[in-house]
């Protein structure tokens, strides 16, 4: 008699008849299981080679940015050093991909490799720039990269254009610590010496000429418009910088820093700290609006703890995310007609930024309060958002329309003041 252990050997995967005698095994071979398990292997093949190429173009980009961070007018032997490093980390990411980007697929590749490139142009360029005050040609990039990694026209103009944000930082920031515009030979009113800003503008000579009618469908044509609007703002910032240090600034000192107001040199070099700072102040100022000319409250009772909480909260939280906001929207909603633009801008401001700022700020009041965010919410965020897109849609229109970039946090905070009265006031009841 068959052991249990034996029935187990023998049953499975068996199929019988109804009387117990073992099925005929019928083939079931297609013969079109071979064609599509070589398509599922060279699928699975891309989509391997694919992510290899994206993580190496994102490694190239962190490190490439690391060395333009570095880099400095005169490159200290440590910083070359460090620099040479990274390059050299570089470039064996890109002698890893090598293979991957062999023949057809250096084209099958190229959206996901391109970032990588136009960041290591970028790096590339501005080193150059500073060790030679020229720029570096095509042929010269191309013949930095391992062989079998292609450099496409494309690819080398887009970085080029973020060579000019370089230059910009570059420049602003040697004006604020010397008192002198890089490049020139003895002081920035030379005016046979060739500076920064004489390069800055031939480059905008340059690209303002290019004839790009035939390559709309390229990488370069979908990022031309945005490119093209950032690289003008950045050497119309060198310019006003300029302008502050020899108009308005023969008698001063080295170190002086053009006044915010009028040269945005500040605002240009730290946008973050500056517009933290200036949305910490004026949301306290809100706060001590609406105590004292609201509710009347007079010095001996005002609530600092109040005030303070709205400072933070504006300093810490509202500062820095609409000043990213405003960035988010001006990179990624760029539409041909303007007017639908900026009623994009406005929509998406409304509906997605409004509604979450909003809500952090009453629950955030409520955490520091050491009262229920739930009920506050419930208490008050209908009412708030109503009175919200009372006044705010047409408030960020004519922000979106008429106010440069760096300045569209400052204006918001300028006119919510009153704003900010009226939720300080809504808050604390």
């Amino acid at each position: 008699m068959a052991t249990v252990a034996e029935h187990q050997e023998v049953m499975p995967g068996v199929k019988r008849q109804r009387n117990g005698a073992e099925k005929e095994k019928i083939s079931t071979t297609s013969p079109f299981m071979p064609m599509f398990e070589a398509f599922r292997d060279e699928l699975d093949e891309h989509h391997d080679r694919r992510e290899r190429i994206i993580k190496a173009s994102r490694d190239i980009t962190a490190t490439s940015k690391k060395i333009v961070r570095t880099l400095k007018s005169s490159i200290p032997e440590k910083i070359a050093l460090e620099t040479e490093e990274r390059a050299a980390g570089i470039q064996k990411l890109f002698a890893e991909i090598v293979p991957d980007l062999a023949g057809i697929n250096s084209w099958r590749y190229q959206r996901q490799i391109s970032g990588g490139i136009q960041e290591y142009m970028e790096a590339i360029s501005f080193q150059h720039y500073l060790r030679y005050q020229k720029l570096i040609t095509v042929q010269e990039a191309a013949r930095s990269l391992p062989d079998g990694t292609g450099l496409t026209q494309d690819d080398y103009v887009l970085g080029i254009f973020d060579l000019v944000g370089e230059l910009m930082r570059f420049a602003i920031t040697t004006m604020a610590t010397t008192g002198s515009l890089p490049g020139a030979k003895n002081d920035a009113e030379s005016v046979g010496d060739r500076t920064i800003l004489v390069d800055l503008r031939q480059l905008r000579r340059n690209f303002e000429g290019m004839d790009t009618t035939s390559c709309s469908g390229s990488g370069l044509g979908k990022d031309l418009e945005k490119k093209m609007e950032v690289m003008k703002t950045c050497v119309e910032k060198v310019e006003t910088a300029v302008y502050g240090m020899i108009v308005r600034g023969r008698e001063r000192p080295k170190g002086w820093v053009p006044d915010l107001a009028d040269d945005r040199a500040l605002l240009a070099s730290r946008p973050l700290l500056t517009q933290s700072i200036t949305s910490a102040v004026l949301f306290a100022t809100g706060d001590v609006m609406a105590q004292q000319l609201v509710e009347k409250k007079g010095l001996k009772n005002h609530e600092y703890a109040r005030s303070g909480r709205m400072a933070l909260y504006g300093g810490a939280v509202f500062g820095p995310a609409a000043t990213t906001w405003f960035r988010f929207l001006q990179n990624k909603i760029v539409l041909k007609n303007k007017n639908l633009e900026i009623a994009a801008r406005v929509v998406c401001d409304q509906t997605i930024f409004t509604t979450l700022n909003l809500g952090a700020f009453l629950s955030s009041m409520a955490i520091m309060e050491g009262t229920s965010p739930k009920e506050k919410l419930d208490k008050t965020y209908v009412t708030a958002l109503q009175k919200n897109w009372l006044v705010w849609p047409a408030v960020q229109a004519v922000n979106f329309k008429f106010v440069p970039l760096d300045h569209r946090v400052l204006l918001v905070n300028v006119v919510a003041l009153g704003w900010n009265c009226y939720l300080s006031y809504l808050n604390s009841h």
